[in-house]
């Protein structure tokens, strides 16, 4: 049986308004849905349908031209997105994963009314050897914190298991395949970021043994053998 079609409500409608800007790929949007509201009873499909009836709706926004003078703020705030594991074009265009990883609390700068384009940023960085030192540590900073991420999901066996009608302890069948995405997409994501690094899902440091790699797909292997394992009794 089809998904219901509806429109988008109004929690997904005002996230919409302020993560998709009519270019977006749907699949990129979905994914930062999913993390933005795991508990989502929508499905791709119902997503999907919701996305393409917001934009069919929504006036299109004229905003004011992106600044290309450097600005030292935007600087920080850019190196300070980066090192959460966010993309440059994420950060310059205010996508969902940066709400995300808002952190309230240990975040020192804000993100200016206007942003520039990466291909400005990126102009600056060609242009001032600090400012590419600053980025590039920045970036190195992100991609451990994906890996690390991906490791602390893999780790959270807190909503693995739940009880069904009968009381009975049941495997969190969605719960846990839904994990497995998000560690995947955390350590493809560094991937892309620094193949020669992340190629391997490996990290070398000259003052650590071994590899999260190795805790990763250890992970990895057990909520495997969770999927196929019979349920418990009782």
């Amino acid at each position: 049986m089809a998904d219901k079609i509806a429109q988008p409500d109004d929690e997904l409608s005002d996230w919409l308004l302020g993560n998709d800007n009519g270019q977006k790929p749907i699949l990129s949007l979905w994914t930062a849905y999913t993390d933005y509201n795991p508990d989502t009873p929508m499905t791709r499909r119902m997503f999907d349908a919701a996305v393409q009836e917001h934009r069919a709706t929504r006036k299109p926004v004229r905003g004011a031209g992106r600044p290309s003078i450097f600005s030292q703020e935007t600087i920080d705030y850019i190196c300070q997105e980066l090192a959460k594991g966010s993309f440059l074009t994420e950060i310059c265009r205010g996508d969902a994963v940066l709400a995300t990883r808002a952190d309230p609390l240990n975040d020192l700068h804000t993100r200016p009314d206007v942003m520039p384009a990466p291909r400005t940023v990126h102009e600056w960085e060609e242009k001032d050897d600090k400012i590419s030192a600053a980025l590039a540590r920045a970036r190195e900073i992100g991609e451990a914190a994906l890996i690390q991420e991906g490791r602390a999901i893999a780790d959270n066996a807190s909503e693995d298991w739940t009880t069904d009608a009968d009381g009975n302890k049941v495997l969190n069948r969605e719960h846990v395949q839904r994990s497995k995405l998000r560690i995947e997409t955390r350590l493809k994501l560094a991937a892309v970021m620094n193949p020669r690094r992340w190629g391997n899902y490996q990290r070398v440091d000259h003052d650590v043994i071994g590899t999260l790699a190795d805790d990763l797909n250890a992970a990895r292997d057990r909520a495997k053998a969770a999927g196929s394992a019979d349920e418990p009794q009782g």
